[in-house]
């Protein structure tokens, strides 16, 4: 069991950011809702911990619901009562069985922490670093929102999974986020994953008209993560609350997950 904590001071938490050096928090963001974000959050979490990592999962849009629409977690503790000081951090860690990892969800019963400010969120952002000592992978579910609501979990990244699709939109999204990350010196933490693909050469399509944008933008050349394709059964996973990995483990969708977490590990 992990020590009760106390929130640590900004300059704590930058000072432990800058010793832990496990390269082990994962950000995964997009610029809008609907593109699958929490959906490979989960499929990630899941993954590492099949390889024996031990890897916690947190909900970054604080307020929100949305690893509670897809796993059925039951009986967990509102991280609002983190802010409030009734209950410290490591103490709503609730354990998804099904998956082995851990999970901290974001929903709060008043939605208060939906207009969170920032002071508040750095109080999260210092607890979730002390407690990611004690992980192999923390994997962090970003809101939809870069600029306001996701930016402290994006700036806290090792790396950073920023989720497009085939949309203008979209690709719109992602080089304002690699223009931000190249003013704060954090561009080499950005890995592109193509997210619902028609193929693999489709996706492959997408993220050259992405790369075309980022390099007449910026000059720069973001890398690419994975491909993920659209696959039916993950939307029968969703309904079911269950995952691919276990009620179809030979789909598509699963060995783009599985491909993407070989290249993170590589």
């Amino acid at each position: 069991m992990i020590e009760h904590m106390s929130f640590l001071n900004p300059s704590l938490a930058q000072h432990l950011s800058k010793i832990h050096n496990r390269q082990n928090i994962i950000t995964i963001c997009s610029g809008r809702g609907s593109i699958g974000k929490t959906w490979v959050s989960i499929m990630l979490a899941e993954a590492f911990a099949a390889q024996g990592q031990k890897v916690l999962l947190f909900d970054g849009e604080l307020g929100g619901n949305n690893i509670n629409n897809y796993l059925p977690i039951a009986n967990h503790q509102e991280i609002s009562n983190v802010l409030i000081g009734k209950t410290p951090m490591n103490r709503i860690i609730s354990h998804y069985g099904a998956g082995n990892f851990d999970v901290i969800c974001g929903y709060s019963n008043n939605g208060s922490l939906s207009h969170a400010d920032d002071a508040m969120r750095q109080l999260i952002r210092d607890d979730l670093l002390l407690l990611s000592t004690h992980y192999d992978k923390v994997i962090i579910d970003a809101g939809s929102n870069i600029r306001k609501q996701a930016k402290i979990w994006v700036e806290v990244a090792d790396i950073i999974l920023a989720l497009c699709v085939d949309e203008q939109d979209s690709l719109a999204d992602i080089c304002q986020l690699a223009k931000d990350l190249l003013e704060n010196q954090c561009f080499e933490k950005l890995r592109v994953v193509i997210n619902m693909a028609v193929s693999q050469k489709h996706g492959q399509r997408t993220n050259d008209t992405l790369v075309g944008a980022c390099q007449n933008y910026l000059g720069l050349k973001p890398l690419l993560g994975g491909i993920i394709r659209q696959d039916m059964c993950v939307n029968m996973a969703m309904k079911k609350q269950s995952s691919i990995r276990f009620i179809f483990p030979a789909c598509k969708a699963l060995e783009d997950i599985d491909r993407l977490v070989g290249e993170i590990i590589n």
